[in-house]
């Protein structure tokens, strides 16, 4: 399921064209027969869809948690190269042959761990992958104020619109205990096509850094910068999960809660938190109803993330403010295509 989002210049507006109806044809069929449809349908965060809905519908061993968080690790890691490879390719910070030469084989990482001696050698080579993309920057320990002094992201940041915000939206992982607020099913279309919590929230790979990173609280850099910051620091914490060097610091990366027949579980992604959400018929042991709560739709929730930059930005011309949007939806959401246009003056 892919889809695309919509931003209109005049009169202003996001909307989404995104093919949710896709979720139906997970009904009254066995936990099995989801997961494997699952798998098929969804390529985008495949591995996290997959193991969201394995937490959902399957009592999971120790071992089958602890491989699914590595190929979770391992796809979210991947994301976040592409990201921030194409990032300083359409800054002009790197030529066409560097960014072809960078992605080499990257799209093969979330297949290739299999066991300890694999484990190590993947491990190794994103290391130096991230290293040579963004020489002096280090997966296993930074601080965020060496991590802003690389120049290669001094350069970056340079060339990001600044935007500041007066009062940013919530983050999702200020909201404690927000699966009892989706047990209803009742409620599964909105949080499946505008999820919100009395306001849209934000559901970020920044909203996980922010929430665990004590340096964000007195950081003084812009928006969007932050936002690409963040990408950084959630690679670092994937890493810590893909050596096994996660401790009690480290923000989970996986969880689900039960309420009679039905179950919510997330995975954190590279977009930001999933969320499935699943009934069992008692009877049949066959899907009453199923949804999915992407966080793309949290972030282009009509008074979401996204919206809240774009009104941020001063009043330009269409070209200038398709520029700088443009920005803005590749630095939140990367991976869903989205188009703007000029609408009706």
């Amino acid at each position: 399921m892919q889809g695309q989002i919509n931003i209109q210049y005049q009169p202003y507006a996001i909307a989404s064209v995104r093919p949710f109806e896709i979720q139906k044809l997970c009904l009254h069929r066995t936990p099995e027969q989801v997961i494997q449809f699952i798998g098929l349908a969804y390529s985008l965060c495949g591995k996290a869809q997959q193991f969201a809905a394995q937490l959902a519908l399957q009592d999971l061993t120790e071992e089958q948690l602890q491989q699914s968080a590595h190929h979770v690790s391992l796809e979210n890691l991947k994301e976040h190269f592409i990201h921030l490879t194409q990032l300083l390719y359409t800054f002009e910070l790197i030529s066409e042959a560097e960014r072809s030469h960078h992605l080499q084989g990257v799209g093969n990482w979330p297949q290739q761990k299999s066991n300890k001696a694999d484990s190590l050698t993947i491990c190794q080579r994103i290391h130096e992958k991230f290293s040579t993309l963004l020489p002096g920057f280090d997966l296993v320990k930074m601080s965020v104020q060496q991590i802003i002094s690389l120049p290669k992201i001094k350069q970056l940041f340079q060339k990001i619109v600044p935007i500041q915000l007066a009062e940013p939206l919530p983050n999702i992982h200020q909201q404690h205990n927000i699966e009892a607020h989706m047990f209803s099913p009742k409620s599964w279309d909105m949080w499946v096509t505008t999820p919100a919590l009395n306001t849209a929230i934000e559901n970020t790979a920044f909203s996980r850094s922010h929430a665990y990173t004590a340096e964000f609280q007195s950081l003084n850099i812009a928006e969007l910068q932050k936002r690409v910051l963040g990408k950084l620091l959630d690679a670092m914490a994937n890493f810590k999960t893909l050596s096994n060097q996660t401790d009690k610091s480290s923000p989970p990366l996986f969880g689900f809660k039960k309420q009679d027949n039905i179950t919510v579980s997330w995975v954190e992604s590279a977009r930001g938190r999933l969320f499935h959400l699943a009934e069992i018929d008692p009877q049949t042991q066959t899907t009453r109803r199923y949804a999915i709560s992407a966080p793309t739709e949290w972030n282009f929730h009509p008074k979401g993330i996204v919206h809240q930059l774009i009104q941020a930005l001063p009043q330009a011309e269409f070209s200038h403010w398709q520029k700088q949007v443009q920005q803005i939806a590749q630095i939140i959401d990367p991976c869903v295509p989205f188009h703007i246009h000029k609408g009706q003056a």
